[in-house]
């Protein structure tokens, strides 16, 4: 007895495809990768910039500990030289 077979030539295997989303998913990584990147530069130039504040008052605070046994130090033009400072205080903290 022989069996009968359907006819499968219109099956639907119920896949599709999808080369507009893989494209959308391409687009969104490389959006990602972009913002990665600059995030990390972002990190590495505040990184550099808490590095150089650090190494900008660390002398201020080493000096003022010389001769601890002085109770007074003696500063002149403090107030100009305290101006420049918090100048270049500034611009590291903006960068420049």
């Amino acid at each position: 007895m022989k069996k009968e077979y359907e006819d499968l030539s219109d099956f639907d295997f119920g896949f599709s495809f999808i080369d507009d989303e893989i494209e959308e998913e391409r687009e969104t990584k490389k959006k990602l990768e972009t913002e990665f990147t600059v995030s990390q530069e972002t990190i590495n130039d505040l990184n550099h910039r808490l590095h150089s504040l650090y190494g900008a008052i660390e002398p201020f605070l080493d000096n003022l500990c010389k001769n601890s046994e002085k109770s007074t130090i003696y500063w002149p033009d403090r107030v100009d030289k305290i101006q420049a400072y918090k100048k270049k205080l500034q611009q590291i903290v903006e960068g420049n």
